[in-house]
């Protein structure tokens, strides 16, 4: 029963296709309505990649604007208060997070850093471990677990 009805839909699809029995009118319909379509699609996808390429200015925008809070160069502050502007103890924060890490008169490799709210991570091959700093309240000082202070210029 199934091999007659595929059979008889297989030569009703063949007489239709071979004789060109049809509606043309139906077919340029369809044929305009899919091309209306991928007009439609193309023009979303532009809309939604400017938008996309929008977000992303307006991401990066926003990053430099953060950057900009801890980016720089922060000295050791002294115990008379001054501070160690000679080289020998400074941490410099670039805006691509590549850093510089002088620790007395030792340079720690410092390689990059992270920053997560106030609290920053130098990466650094001379130690095993990281090195943490706090950023005060006003962005302008960086304490570390001995609480030194090293401020910015």
């Amino acid at each position: 029963m199934k091999k007659k009805l595929l059979s008889i839909m297989l030569i009703g699809i063949l007489i239709i296709g071979l004789t060109g029995c049809g509606n043309n009118n139906a077919k340029n319909d369809s044929k305009a309505s899919n091309n209306n379509l991928k007009e439609n699609i193309q023009v979303q996808d532009d809309i939604t990649s400017n938008q996309n390429d929008s977000i992303e200015q307006q991401n990066e925008s926003n990053t430099s604007n953060i950057n900009d809070y801890y980016t720089g160069t922060y000295y050791m502050v002294l115990a008379d208060g001054s501070l160690a502007d000679d080289g020998t103890g400074t941490i410099i924060l670039n805006k691509d997070k590549s850093c510089t890490y002088i620790y007395g008169q030792s340079n720690m490799g410092c390689s990059s850093y992270d920053v997560y709210d106030h609290l920053i991570t130098l990466k650094v091959s001379e130690s095993s471990t990281d090195i943490y700093l706090t950023l005060d309240a006003d962005n302008k000082m960086l304490i570390d677990a001995n609480n030194e202070k090293y401020m910015r210029k």
